[in-house]
């Protein structure tokens, strides 16, 4: 197809020093090559993540597993310009998805980007370009955290409510039928409340352990998606099941994260380590999974949660707002406006 763009602006770093928000430049970067099996698209909108900064920014492990100069985002919504071979996806049509490169540096804080068809799907009619880019890691860690490891009628407990993976786990949870508790702080209760949580426990009045127990029902699925107390999993035996599962979602790179999988895997439970079985979760990109809750945004029965909607030209302020870690749901970026009127 003649006339394809071959340069695309993207945002890129070559360095973490001072955080990798005060090293991001503007560069012209060249397209690479398209194989027949991938998409070439056109973003309007990405979406942050804390992989997208956490990993790059952990001492020694940031420079192994990013690769420099690396640009950042995963998480993508845009237009077809070139579709795959083989494709039913038209020039101009609104898809979502994730880019296919990294999950530490996606390569989607770009104007083009190259994607594998197998991770990019339609989005339906009425259904926002920033909103479908909010769905890809979030919206697969939430579903992925849950389906596989709990069934209908569970009770599950989500640490962390408010967030982008939390507020799409409230929906994804009552979406599947479970009974869906989750804590936050006070001034996002009536958040987690109106996402539709059946239980909204507040972290900051008391002793979290303890409020947990007195709700007098065991959980039978954990999934701690802020992963700053692990005196939370520890402690777990007390507020759950003999048989429950505890998802650990917010795992980082860190050496205090790595030290504590460690221990509650390696040493066993008489000696102090694992009275519940354990888990972390790397979320895989899964095209029938995006296919469901992207149905489920269409239903009706899951809404994109937009904590705040940033420019291009203001992707250093988007991470700066990412890692105030005080975001009530997604932070997009807004790439461009579509030149499509499809959706």
């Amino acid at each position: 197809m003649s006339g394809l763009p071959t340069t695309t602006k993207s945002w890129q770093y070559a360095s973490v020093a001072g955080g990798l928000e005060s090293q991001l430049q503007l560069k012209d970067v060249a397209i690479r090559k398209i194989k027949p099996n991938e998409h070439l698209i056109r973003i309007l909108a990405t979406s942050l993540n804390p992989v997208d900064y956490k990993v790059a920014e952990a001492p020694i492990v940031g420079g192994i597993l990013v690769r420099k100069p690396a640009v950042p985002c995963y998480d993508i919504a845009g237009e077809i310009v070139q579709a795959a071979s083989g494709s039913k996806l038209q020039p101009g049509q609104l898809v979502f998805g994730g880019t296919g490169g990294s999950p530490f540096a996606g390569g989607g804080l770009t104007e083009y980007v190259v994607a594998p068809a197998n991770q990019i799907i339609a989005v339906p009619k009425g259904i926002s370009a920033v909103e479908a880019a909010s769905i890809p890691i979030a919206g697969i860690t939430a579903y992925q955290s849950i389906k596989p490891h709990s069934k209908e009628g569970d009770r599950i407990l989500l640490n962390g409510g408010s967030g982008g993976v939390g507020l799409f786990g409230i929906q994804i949870g009552k979406a599947l039928g479970r009974h869906v508790t989750v804590t936050c702080s006070t001034r996002n209760i009536e958040l987690c409340k109106a996402a539709g949580a059946d239980v909204v426990v507040d972290y900051t009045k008391g002793d979290l352990i303890d409020n947990l127990k007195a709700l007098g029902q065991p959980f039978d699925l954990v999934i701690d998606n802020a992963g700053s107390n692990h005196d939370l999993y520890w402690k777990c035996d007390q507020f759950t099941t003999a048989d429950a599962k505890y998802v650990n979602v917010a795992s980082s790179p860190a050496w205090k994260d790595v030290s504590f999988m460690l221990k509650a895997n390696a040493v066993p439970s008489f000696l102090g380590g694992q009275k519940r079985k354990l888990q972390g979760l790397f979320a895989q990109p899964i095209e029938a999974d995006l296919q469901q809750i992207i149905d489920w945004m269409q239903e009706g029965k899951v809404k994109a949660h937009i904590d705040s909607t940033f420019s291009m030209q203001q992707a250093p302020d988007a991470f700066r707002q990412l890692k105030t870690g005080r975001s009530r749901g997604k932070v997009v970026i807004q790439v461009a406006e579509p030149k499509s009127e499809a959706n």
